[in-house]
């Protein structure tokens, strides 16, 4: 099983999905994404502008990658809607100690 945890923004929720989509053709396992992780920065992040206009994401994939939850999904099309992010760097060493990391 492989993890993939990555900031929130266009590039960082779409890289997994192209990933997946060459490993598929390679029958290579597939990526699944950090839930945990992503719902506490979601939840607890600071939003940040984007440094340039983000490029457009198909949310479909995205939706499918993280399982049509609504709540992630809600929260980024936000976030992607007012050209913020959340760095994956605002989970820090403490509260990844405090998170279930048994996905």
């Amino acid at each position: 099983k492989y993890m993939y945890l990555g900031d929130i923004d266009a590039r960082g929720i779409s890289m997994p999905v192209e990933i997946n989509a060459m490993r598929k053709k390679r029958c290579a396992p597939l990526l699944e994404p950090a839930t945990p992780f992503y719902i506490w920065l979601l939840r607890n992040g600071r939003p940040v502008p984007a440094k340039k206009r983000q490029a457009p994401v198909n949310m479909e994939k995205v939706a499918e990658w993280f399982s049509h939850d609504e709540f992630i999904i809600h929260r980024i099309r936000d976030l992607l809607s007012k050209n913020e992010r959340i760095p994956q760097e605002f989970l820090g060493i403490e509260e990844l100690s405090q998170l279930d990391i048994s996905c």
